[in-house]
């Protein structure tokens, strides 16, 4: 009977835990990163913290569009001008974003086409 307590305790935190926001700068390199942010963070709608995003790899930022809120800093490429850009043609998948609390930058995003999603 303990066991099965205890079990489900464990069980009870795990399924808290889940699906709750990062309280670290959130770095995005792959497509696959953006693709599971929705499956990683299902819940979390304000991320408190920096989203540093950037990787040629990356060509869609679909994944966070249940995001409403970032508190913190928006990075889309690279402050240093190195390869550390994107693919993105523009910014469907932030179209949710309402509140940015720190800065928006953009660089090195060469395929980009259009600021839609961002209005």
């Amino acid at each position: 009977m303990r066991k099965s307590l205890l079990l489900l305790f464990f069980l009870c935190l795990g399924i808290n835990l889940y699906g709750q926001c990062p309280t670290t700068t959130v770095t995005i390199i792959t497509q696959e990163d953006i693709d599971n942010f929705i499956l990683d963070y299902p819940n979390c709608t304000v991320i408190p913290t920096n989203i540093l995003i950037g990787d040629s790899e990356i060509t869609n930022l679909n994944g966070l569009s249940h995001i409403t809120e970032i508190q913190g800093n928006l990075k889309i490429g690279d402050e240093n001008g190195s390869d550390f850009g994107t693919n993105v043609i523009n910014f469907q998948g932030l179209n949710n974003l309402t509140t940015l609390g720190g800065y928006l930058f953009i660089s090195t995003n060469d395929e980009l086409v259009s600021f839609s999603g961002l209005e």
